[in-house]
C-alpha cells in the first residue's frame, strides 16, 4: 500500500523531473491506476533522439514505483515472472543456435539428444500452453528437427 507519506514523496520526486511523462505517472498515483502504472515501461528506442539528461529523467520517472510490490494490483507477478522468464530464455536458445555454427563444428544429431532442440520445442509448448505439436521423431513445427535420433 503506497501511504499518503510515500505519495507526497513520490509526486514531488516526479515533479522535479520535469517531462510530461512523469505527470502522466503523478496522474496514475494520484487517481490510484496501479495496474496501468506498472505496465508503462521505459523504451529506450522511443526516447534515443532526446537529450542524455532528459533520457535519463524519462527513464527515471517511468522506471520509479514500476516494480513496487506495495502497490495494489491486479496483476499476477508470479505469471509474468514466468512468462518472462520463458520468453528470454527461447531467446537465448535460438541465439545459441544461431551462434554454434560459428562456434563449434558442425557435430551430427545421430545417437544423440539434440538438447537445445528439445529445450526450444518444450519452450515454445511452454510459451503456448500446449503440449508439443507432435510425438514423433521429427517435428512437424520445425522440418528437420532431431528429437530422438
Amino acid at each position: 500500500m503506497l501511504t499518503d507519506d510515500m505519495k507526497r514523496v513520490a509526486l514531488r520526486i516526479l515533479k522535479a523531473l520535469d517531462v510530461p511523462e512523469a505527470q502522466v505517472i503523478s496522474d496514475h498515483i494520484k487517481h490510484r491506476r496501479w495496474d496501468e502504472l506498472v505496465n508503462i515501461k521505459f523504451d529506450p528506442l522511443l526516447h534515443s533522439h532526446k537529450s542524455v539528461d532528459e533520457f535519463r529523467r524519462i527513464c527515471l520517472a517511468q522506471e520509479f514505483l514500476r516494480k513496487a510490490d506495495f502497490l495494489e494490483t491486479t496483476i499476477d507477478t508470479a505469471q509474468v515472472a514466468r512468462d518472462g522468464f520463458l520468453s528470454s530464455e527461447r531467446q537465448c536458445f535460438l541465439a545459441n543456435r544461431h551462434l554454434e555454427k560459428f562456434l563449434a563444428p558442425k557435430q551430427s544429431c545421430h545417437r544423440t539428444l539434440c538438447t537445445t532442440d528439445v529445450a526450444l520445442v518444450w519452450l515454445d509448448a511452454q510459451m503456448e500452453k500446449h503440449e508439443p505439436c507432435c510425438h514423433s521423431k521429427v517435428c512437424c513445427r520445425y522440418p528437420g528437427l532431431c528429437l530422438l535420433c
